[in-house]
């Protein structure tokens, strides 16, 4: 059977991140339509869960990371031994993309999964844009997530002909009954007061301080899940005690199943401040869970999903006091915020399925020459 090679730096399980869950999913229906699957990380990964699913998950190993990206020369050594006939790096990962381009084989398609441009190492990321490009250009396809990362992206302007819109996917499924009930446990805890949720690593694009600030100007209860670096930690625990009320705001921690928490909200927040958050996969996983969204414009994937007006509200980058309107806003008004979750749970079935994302990336497979047995 034809087999796949996925490169990226981490993988859900273990790392629990948008990106990552939606490898982990592409990688065990890929599974499941009878193609050999590998996935090869720097990060680390859980054997166990492969072999469950049939998919063979390698650590490359890295020496650490400068800029958010591996160094792993790993990368390089494994596209030497290892034989495969379809290469699919998923981006941003620079390391992944001079290993490919330096040892990657060139008799095989390659395929590449574009999920954000490179927004604040511009130094570098100037350096690395030459590269970028040749590969690109190498790619037989590349899967965009969302219309406006595609139209607003310089990078992809010289490569559109190869680029092919493929929303994330997931497979919505309602919350359990323990979930309800566990949810509904811990709005008890809180008072039964409004609950906005937080769900992301505390990096510098997440706009997290921007939601604190926000939520002082809110009677509601923030959940947070969610961890960093030890410094990124700190610095928001700084953000939470310069509060006027920083009873509102809770830290959970990271937590890899969201259900008892998305059953206990009333929205979800993402206040993110750069194009580096370019979709919000937690989006989808809210969404089927039928909770609402109040985000940011960024000219991204993120007001693609969430629809101003349709399945949450969206708001300008950094303006905290227009994001505690809008979170007031749906916390206050039960009529308005039922309509955006059932518009929610619609939008999620019919635009962002599973099956959809998968179909669409085998579907280039194929028209390179290449069907799984069967």
């Amino acid at each position: 059977m034809p087999h796949i090679l996925h490169l990226y730096k981490d993988i859900f399980p273990p790392v629990y991140g948008g990106m990552e869950v939606v490898l982990g999913k592409l990688a065990v229906e890929q599974a499941r339509h009878g193609w050999k699957v590998s996935v090869a990380v720097s990060g680390p990964v859980d054997r166990v869960w492969g072999a469950e699913h049939g998919v063979d998950v390698i650590s490359v190993g890295e020496w650490g990371r400068l800029l958010s990206n591996p160094i792993s020369p790993g990368f390089f050594r494994l596209l030497e031994k290892v034989d495969y006939d379809l290469l699919h790096l998923h981006l941003p990962c620079p390391t992944a993309v001079l290993a490919t381009l330096r040892k990657g084989a060139r008799d095989v398609p390659w395929f590449a999964s574009y999920q954000s441009d490179i927004v604040r190492q511009r130094m570098t990321g100037a350096l690395y844009r030459p590269w970028q490009r040749k590969f690109l250009k190498r790619c037989s396809s590349i899967f965009v997530s969302s219309p406006p990362l595609l139209s607003s992206s310089e990078v992809l302007a010289s490569v559109r002909e190869r680029c092919r819109i493929v929303p994330l996917g997931i497979s919505p499924q309602e919350l359990s009954s323990q979930e309800q009930a566990a949810g509904g446990n811990l709005r008890a805890d809180y008072g039964g007061k409004p609950i906005v949720l937080f769900v992301g690593r505390f990096r510098w694009y997440k706009g997290l301080h921007v939601l604190l600030e926000a939520m002082d100007q809110v009677d509601a209860v923030l959940l947070v899940v969610g961890a960093g670096t030890m410094r990124q930690e700190q610095r928001i625990r700084k953000s939470i005690n310069s509060m006027k009320n920083p009873e509102r705001v809770v830290l959970l921690g990271p937590a890899a199943h969201l259900g008892p928490v998305l059953a206990a909200s009333d929205l979800i927040c993402l206040p993110s401040t750069h194009r580096a958050e370019a979709f919000g996969y937690v989006l989808l996983e809210s969404f089927a869970a039928g909770v609402p969204a109040v985000t940011t414009e960024l000219g991204t994937g993120t007001s693609y999903v969430n629809q101003d007006g349709e399945t949450g509200l969206v708001v300008p980058p950094g303006d905290s006091g227009s994001l505690a309107e809008a979170i007031s806003r749906i916390c206050q008004n039960k009529a308005l915020r039922d309509r955006f979750s059932e518009a929610a749970k619609t939008r999620v079935r019919k635009d962002f399925s599973l099956d959809g994302m998968v179909e669409a990336i085998l579907t280039a497979y194929n028209e390179a020459g290449l069907k799984a047995e069967g």
